[in-house]
């Protein structure tokens, strides 16, 4: 993963985690996915990124 590319997950999830109105099962995710961006800065894996996805295309 790129600098570029960590720091837009960072304001993206940043941005999202200030919305009071997500519902928590996105803001749960967003926190997973913020947890893994913080430990490791190697790319997410697949199985990772289509949970994270089906679960925020439900909502």
């Amino acid at each position: 993963m790129t600098t570029d590319e960590a720091e837009q997950i960072e304001r993206l999830l940043s941005s999202l985690a200030t919305d009071a109105s997500l519902q928590p099962e996105i803001q749960q995710t967003l926190n997973h996915i913020h947890e893994k961006h913080e430990l490791n800065h190697e790319p997410f894996q697949q199985q990772d990124v289509e949970q994270w996805l089906n679960v925020l295309s439900i909502e």
